[in-house]
């Protein structure tokens, strides 16, 4: 489950962290990680609500339906020792610090062709490096099934 949060709010910290994006764009200075995931290609039960209805189709950088691609803006630790914002609600992101647990997806298991893209944030030349990219530390584990970890 997401809620959606202002992305103002976010910054880079002492610890690596993702927030899902459901914008359409990449803010100045943020990295990006997008995953596909392979869904199961018979007897899929899986499903997206938002406010209580079905939905599919793309929502920012994020598309729902047979198979599922998601986006999240990706801050890779700094040397900052800003503090955590202040929400007024518990809340979680992707990342290994603090509490943490973590989601693991069973996709696909003939024929899968999941992905996972980083489009990381270069502070020296001030551009994204772009490319293919395997487990992201601390964020998640990729390949055939898929592991989220989480904290909050």
């Amino acid at each position: 489950m997401c809620c959606v949060v202002y992305g103002k709010y976010f910054y880079r910290t002492n610890v690596d962290y993702a927030i899902l994006n459901l914008s359409t764009n990449l803010p100045y200075g943020v990295s990006a990680i997008r995953r596909y995931f392979d869904n199961e290609d018979n007897n899929n039960v899986n499903w997206t609500k938002l406010n209580g209805s079905n939905i599919s189709g793309w929502y920012g950088d994020c598309h729902f339906g047979s198979n599922t691609r998601l986006s999240w803006y990706y801050y890779p630790k700094t040397t900052s020792s800003s503090p955590w914002p202040t929400l007024g609600l518990t809340w979680g992101v992707l990342g290994r610090f603090s509490t943490q647990g973590s989601i693991y997806f069973d996709d696909e298991d003939r024929n899968n062709i999941n992905w996972c893209y980083l489009e990381k944030w270069n502070d020296n030349t001030y551009t994204w490096d772009s490319g293919y990219s395997g487990n992201i530390p601390n964020i998640m584990d990729v390949g055939s099934n898929t592991r989220l970890y989480i904290c909050f």
